[in-house]
């Protein structure tokens, strides 16, 4: 079997695309900044960061509901 295999990809160029890529742009910013507010607080506490989901989750939506919408 013969197959071709392209890893380029067309993408639209538009407002619409434009604005969806400035979004995922946002969210990965609140995602690292969450993510870097955390550990830095379990360093500190000596604790383990994964113990600290929900403030995790908590952190990333007062990001993106203060940023990003």
């Amino acid at each position: 079997m013969n197959a071709t295999v392209s890893n380029d990809e067309v993408l639209p160029i538009t407002k619409e695309a434009i604005a969806v890529a400035e979004e995922f742009s946002c969210a990965g910013d609140c995602v690292r900044s969450a993510r870097a507010k955390i550990l830095e607080a379990s360093e500190t506490l000596g604790e383990d960061p994964n113990d600290h989901m929900d403030d995790y989750i908590l952190e990333y939506g007062y990001c993106y509901y203060n940023n990003c919408v």
